[in-house]
C-alpha cells in the first residue's frame, strides 16, 4: 500500500508542478515572480510565530509572497519553527495552527517536506491544523497528509482551525496521528 501511496502522491505532484509550470512560464523554467522571495538562510525573515500559552497554540504565519523552493529552504523554516518551540514553549507539546496564506513551496520536494512536518509533529506538536491558501498549496499539504499517514486538518479560515484545535482539546474531537 505505502508503495502505491508514494507512486501515487509523487505522480500527482509532478502532474501538479509540470501543470503549474506550463501555465506560468511559457519556457518551462521558474522564476521568483515579482514580490515573492526565496528563503535565505541567512537574512530571510523567519515565519511569523506566536504562542498563546492559554490556549497551547503556536500561530504561524509567512511573510507576503514566500516561496520556499530547495531542501535547505524548507529545512531553514522548520529549524526556525522548532527552534521558536524549543525558546517559547519549554518542551510543552502545543498545537499548530499555520496560516497558508502567503506560503508556496515546490512540490518536487514535497517529501522531503513531508519529513520536516513530521520533525515537528514528532517532537513539537500535538497537532497541526492549517487554513488558507492557494490551490497547490492546499494540494501539497493534502499529499502530505497522505504520505504521513495523518490526517491534513486543513480548513478555509482561522477561524474554523481555531475551532478545531479547541474541538480536540476539549476532546469532543479525537487526533488519530500516524
Amino acid at each position: 500500500m505505502d508503495c502505491f501511496v508514494d507512486t501515487a502522491i509523487r505522480e500527482t505532484a509532478r502532474f501538479l508542478v509540470d501543470a503549474w509550470e506550463r501555465s506560468s512560464e511559457p519556457s518551462g523554467t521558474y522564476e521568483i515572480p515579482e514580490g515573492e522571495s526565496h528563503v535565505d538562510p541567512t537574512s530571510s525573515p523567519p515565519p511569523s510565530q506566536r504562542y498563546s500559552v492559554v490556549e497551547n497554540i503556536v500561530f504561524v504565519s509567512f511573510p507576503s509572497g514566500l516561496h520556499v523552493a530547495t531542501r535547505e529552504e524548507i529545512r531553514t523554516m522548520f529549524d526556525q519553527v522548532v527552534a521558536f518551540w524549543r525558546t517559547k514553549c519549554g518542551g510543552r507539546r502545543v498545537y499548530y495552527v499555520v496560516d497558508y496564506t502567503n506560503h508556496t513551496s515546490n512540490l518536487t520536494e514535497n517529501d522531503f517536506y513531508a519529513q520536516q512536518v513530521k520533525r515537528v509533529l514528532d517532537e513539537c506538536a500535538i497537532t497541526i491544523v492549517r487554513f488558507g491558501g492557494d490551490p497547490l498549496t492546499r494540494t501539497g499539504s493534502r499529499l502530505r497528509g497522505m504520505k504521513l499517514h495523518v490526517p491534513t486538518n486543513l480548513y478555509a479560515t482561522r477561524a474554523e482551525a481555531i475551532s478545531v484545535v479547541r474541538a480536540i482539546r476539549d476532546g469532543r474531537v479525537s487526533v488519530r496521528q500516524g
